[in-house]
């Protein structure tokens, strides 16, 4: 508690030092590297459905779209809507394909997660102890669920065979990209690659601009913590997991209380951006916001007919 009570006073101190010139500076790095990300992700689906050119900016604004629900939904909810919305976008592309190119988008982020883990690790920078996780029941319960997901998907199969397989068929479109080594290297390894060194150096400017001395490999730390988190998604964007994760990690570097004050900062503005970007794409794709909600007008009754009495004529006695 005093910890944190120490962090507010210290990000309240703080914010009003701020570099305005170096965050805007991160936020714009921040941007390209986000629409680097999506032009990987539109080069994966344009070779799943080559049949039908994939719309750049349909694909670019699913993803951003994506990005800013999952800064709000835990669990990777805005892979879902990345998935709904794209195949709104892309003519002749379905679910299973679009799902299966958001896993090759993300094979080399693995790949390159894991090499931070790896490093940070190595150089002590990462106690190793923090990666061990304990689960509820040892190993068994490890061994237990590793054996009951190839059984239940086993017994799905046979279940729905035929769609199994139909499915299976359309999942592989969204890995044709993987078949030509060197489309994959120059369209969607290279943005990815130049998208990270721009989360870097993002990370770098808003370390600075929170007045951190920090150095690159402080701020590939730091972007370290954010994507350890996102691995374990429990809370939307890792709040709270990833300031305990970066007060470890730049223990050398400031003060506990200015790391937190780092943390909250920039995941503020960073949750701030990406849910601003995410909610104009979704609204400019589905053609409202998408929190709005559509009150109908009051329908007035129909009117309904009284049946009004006529008197007889009246019948002469002559």
């Amino acid at each position: 508690m005093n910890t944190l009570a120490a962090a507010a006073e210290t990000f309240a101190s703080r914010l009003s030092h701020i570099s305005v010139t170096l965050l805007v500076v991160a936020v714009a790095l921040h941007v390209a590297g986000l629409l680097l990300r999506a032009t990987a992700w539109w080069s994966v689906l344009s070779a799943a459905v080559p049949s039908r050119r994939a719309p750049w900016r349909g694909v670019t604004g699913a993803y951003l779209a994506g990005t800013g629900v999952n800064n709000v939904i835990p669990a990777r909810g805005g892979d879902v809507a990345r998935v709904v919305l794209a195949t709104r976008a892309v003519p002749g592309a379905c679910c299973p394909t679009i799902a299966s190119s958001l896993l090759v988008e993300t094979l080399l982020d693995t790949l390159i997660g894991a090499g931070l883990i790896v490093w940070a690790v190595s150089t002590g920078a990462l106690p190793f102890q923090l990666l061990r996780t304990q689960l509820p029941g040892g190993s068994w319960t490890l061994i237990a669920a590793a054996l009951a997901v190839p059984v239940a998907l086993v017994v799905v199969a046979c279940l729905v065979r035929d769609r199994a397989a139909a499915a299976l068929a359309e999942a592989r479109r969204g890995f044709a990209i993987l078949a030509s080594p060197r489309a994959y290297l120059v369209r969607v390894a290279l943005p990815q690659v130049t998208a990270w060194m721009l989360r870097v150096l993002a990370m770098y400017c808003f370390l600075h601009a929170f007045h951190i001395d920090g150095q690159m490999n402080h701020a590939a730390l730091a972007l370290l913590a954010g994507s350890v988190t996102t691995l374990v998604p429990l809370t939307p964007g890792g709040v709270g997991t990833q300031q305990a994760l970066l007060v470890v990690l730049l223990a050398g570097v400031a003060a506990p209380a200015a790391v937190l004050s780092f943390s909250l900062g920039t995941q503020l503005v960073i949750t701030v951006v990406n849910v601003t970007l995410g909610g104009a794409c979704m609204a400019f794709m589905l053609g409202r916001v998408p929190w709005r909600m559509r009150v109908p007008a009051p329908v007035e009754p129909a009117p309904v007919l009284v049946p009004v009495a006529v008197p007889a004529p009246a019948v002469s006695g002559d």
